[in-house]
């Protein structure tokens, strides 16, 4: 729970005014309202051993290029997890 909450405030304090990012839903969001404010995702998966199927989403923040996945549970099928992180294919290898 604290990582989802740190996770969420993180994407609060990041900001990019004309590209839809993360922080325009909510946990709890469903599959089609999430579609609605970040349009269809670049990638889909399916995990069966979880339950869960997570969207992965590309933007760029400023002139860092950004790579999320947004990720629903089996229970009710809303947003559980969001995830965000310099995409790696735009990124410096590390030293």
């Amino acid at each position: 729970m604290r990582f989802i909450f740190i996770l969420l405030l993180a994407l609060a304090l990041v900001g990019c005014a004309a590209t839809p990012t993360p922080k325009k839903v909510n946990i709890g969001d469903s599959q089609e309202a999430v579609r609605n404010r970040l349009g269809p995702p670049m990638e889909r998966m399916n995990f069966r051993r979880t339950s869960t199927e997570a969207w992965t989403y590309r933007w760029k923040d400023g002139t860092l290029e950004m790579i999320a996945n947004v990720v629903f549970g089996a229970g009710s099928g809303g947003l559980v997890q969001v995830m965000q992180e310099r995409d790696p294919a735009f990124s410096s290898p590390a030293r």
